[in-house]
């Protein structure tokens, strides 16, 4: 059985306990020891409340804390009630089969597609034109830690390349631009007192390429984008889509922050009905023609197969006329930037908030998500816990 020890003492030396777990190891490493170990076939509720108690008191770090696992179950039952801070390693075996099988589901429409080796392909033509490229289609081409610290660091590389001119960014496949950023694939086991300003720094780096960027970017939408995938392509200076392209932004469905200056730039862009329907409660999701109508769009290609060779060609104008990007022009850089922090600090509050936890939960229960959800109610019922040190 999981045993908590009284918050004084553990009778079993530390030296002789294989399963003890101390998040004062610094860099507060995955969860120990590594070796495989059998999933359970269930979690029963009861046991459920038990394991989340003790995650939560691991994550509140005190050294008087200590957590003793008896067994191989208990120790995946433990790391099964991480999910909120757990990396995808500390996820029982049983749930990472599951979660391939559902990421590797034929779900776009051209069957033949694979993941790349690389989640960002990037490629620089003969012009001076570099080309991004998310490359997991069977993921939907969404933003995964990898791909994130990719497209950061590829994008800062092109602005100080002397052999690059402009920027091309565009999603592989036919149905999916970007699904956006992985919530839970994204998150890792730290202390509490770090949660906040790992995400705070996270995103503030995410956009900020977009900003700060000296090279003119054009976006090319390839099909449906949802979340920071939207609100960074309208921080560049021109986005081409095909016509079944779709925008969607519903942080406040989620119980999240808007990003990506969206909170100021979207009405700027977009006018205050639209930026209110995109970023409220409603969470709408607009076509490209409707994101053609209001400023999000810049041009519309009807022929899907035209679509990059369009976007190679608006890259080379941009390039070619020298004059600053848009948001330099229009003189908002450092203003941007500011936003961006803020942003950044209300959405590492937000995410650690027990309103944020119960959204997840209602968002995954609606959507059969059972140990998912039960998962979010039971670290918001231990969230007096743990976020006593955040």
């Amino acid at each position: 059985m999981l045993l908590l020890l009284n918050l004084i003492k553990c009778k079993t030396p530390i030296s002789d306990n294989p399963y003890f777990l101390s998040p004062f190891f610094p860099p507060h490493p995955p969860l120990l020891p590594h070796r495989s170990l059998p999933a359970l076939p269930f979690l029963p509720a009861l046991h459920s409340y038990s394991v989340a108690m003790s995650a939560a008191l691991f994550a509140a770090g005190r050294q008087c804390a200590l957590l003793c696992i008896r067994s191989d179950s208990d120790y995946v039952a433990f790391t099964t009630a991480c999910t909120l801070l757990g990396s995808p390693r500390a996820v029982p075996a049983h749930d990472q089969r599951r979660q391939q099988h559902q990421q590797h589901q034929p779900i776009v429409d051209d069957e033949t597609l694979t993941d790349g080796e690389s989640p960002l392909a990037v490629d620089t033509s003969d012009d001076g034109i570099t080309t991004l490229r998310f490359n997991q289609p069977k993921r939907l081409n969404g933003w995964t830690l990898d791909l994130m610290e990719a497209m950061k660091a590829a994008i800062n590389a092109a602005s100080s390349d002397e052999n690059t001119r402009a920027l091309v960014i565009t999603g592989t496949g036919s149905k999916y631009y970007s699904a956006g950023a992985n919530l839970a694939g994204n998150l890792q086991l730290i202390h509490p007192s770090l949660i906040r300003p790992t995400i705070r720094n996270h995103n503030e780096a995410l956009f900020r390429p977009y900003i700060t960027c000296i090279k003119p970017i054009v976006v090319a939408v390839n099909g449906r984008a949802i979340g920071a995938p939207v609100t960074s392509a309208s921080l560049c200076d021109a986005v081409l889509a095909v016509e079944h392209a779709s925008f969607e932004t519903p942080f406040a469905r989620l119980g999240l922050y808007p990003e990506g200056c969206s909170s100021v730039h979207f009405e700027r862009l977009m006018g205050s009905e639209m930026a209110e329907r995109m970023l409220g409660e409603e969470g709408a999701r607009i076509t490209a023609t409707e994101a053609l109508q209001v400023g999000l769009v810049d041009e519309i290609i009807k022929e899907p197969g035209d679509l990059m060779s369009r976007a190679m060609e608006r890259a080379r104008q941009l390039a070619d006329s020298g004059k600053p990007r848009r948001l330099v022009s229009q003189g908002l850089v450092d203003e941007y930037l500011a936003v961006n922090e803020k942003e950044s600090d209300d959405i590492a509050r937000g995410m650690t908030s027990p309103e944020f936890l119960q959204t997840q939960r209602r968002f995954l229960q609606e959507r059969g998500k059972t140990q998912g959800a039960l998962l979010m109610g039971l670290l918001q019922l231990t969230y007096p816990v743990w976020s006593r040190w955040l």
